[in-house]
């Protein structure tokens, strides 16, 4: 959605609640799954897909390049209805080798509704950006609007066979915890951003991707004032990028994340310090930027990082 103030807002509440169910959860491994593993950066954009959206995200995202030569893919979590949603956008961008993902229809704050009505905003999302000529197979990632769930959203996805959600918040660092399945429960502590989770809740098969907390203590569009929108005066977008970065490739090698919204990038120095980050984390040996879900793919088939040309030759190079 185009009001960054809202957005900016409702991320601020979700950091001061929280709920006494949030603490049904379990740890999670901050090991990694193999040795000498590679660093992965995971990009993505949340609301709109359109042309101007498409101008600023790729503007930064095509200015650098992968081991293997091919630019970086994105992530967009699209929300169709009430955001502006462009189906000629979202073909081309799936055409290029980025992933398109379910952000809701109408952008709700799926924590008010009802399970019908959930499964309304989720489902009907998806379907609609399959209209567009996208397998509804492709489309089996799903991230809440302004991060604000409860167990029947989780409930709505494992039903309707999405593989992952990316909805909780993470404590950063250099021991950070990796994404995992929901075999067992919920992952992560859901106290960190507020959310709602229930001991009972059991998706075998079905991931989380951890939103994870910079040095700044947000979620996404880093070093913006949770209350207002507006950029917080002395914060260091660049700065807090590259903490969490440093922190995992000289740490566990944990996902490093850049998670953002169209508003964010019309300031020209957020805009900056994400394209300045990008040059200093892309020039570094075994970094890979990387979707969602061929992060997830990773994850249940991990190589090395030497081994990681080969592992990326399945996809499409973004070009």
């Amino acid at each position: 959605m185009a009001n960054a103030v809202t957005l900016s807002a409702a991320l601020a509440l979700l950091l001061l609640l929280l709920h006494p169910a949030a603490a049904a959860y379990f740890p999670v491994t901050t090991k990694s799954p193999v040795a000498a593993p590679p660093q992965f950066i995971v990009y993505t954009h949340d609301d709109d897909v359109s042309a101007s959206s498409s101008k600023l995200v790729l503007g930064l995202s095509d200015a650098f390049r992968n081991p293997n030569g091919c630019k970086l893919p994105v992530t967009w979590f699209a929300c169709t209805s009430a955001c502006s949603f462009s189906c000629s956008e979202a073909v081309k961008l799936y055409r290029k080798g980025h992933e398109l993902a379910v952000h809701t229809k109408n952008h709700r704050d799926l924590r008010q509704l009802g399970k019908a009505e959930i499964k309304k905003e989720i489902v009907g999302g998806r379907d609609a950006i399959a209209k567009c000529g996208i397998p509804k197979a492709a489309l089996r990632g799903f991230r809440c609007p302004y991060l604000s769930d409860r167990p029947e959203v989780r409930q709505v996805l494992y039903e309707n066979g999405f593989r992952y959600d990316s909805t909780i918040g993470a404590h950063g660092g250099n021991n950070r915890q990796y994404p995992a399945t929901m075999d067992k429960g919920v992952p992560y502590n859901c106290n960190q951003a507020g959310q709602m989770c229930s001991k009972s809740e059991r998706y075998p098969g079905m991931w989380q991707v951890p939103l994870y907390e910079t040095s700044d203590h947000n979620l996404m569009d880093y070093c913006t004032n949770e209350n207002t929108g507006a950029p917080r005066p002395g914060c260091s977008a660049f700065k807090a990028l590259k903490e969490q970065f440093d922190d995992s490739y000289n740490g566990n090698r944990a996902p490093t994340q850049i998670l953002i919204h169209t508003p964010y990038l019309q300031h020209k120095q957020y805009y900056n310090d994400v394209k300045k980050f990008l040059q200093y984390a892309m020039a570094k040996p075994g970094v890979w930027a990387v979707t969602m879900s061929q992060l997830l793919d990773w994850m249940e088939a991990p190589v090395p990082a030497a081994m990681m040309p080969a592992f990326m030759a399945k996809y499409a190079c973004v070009l």
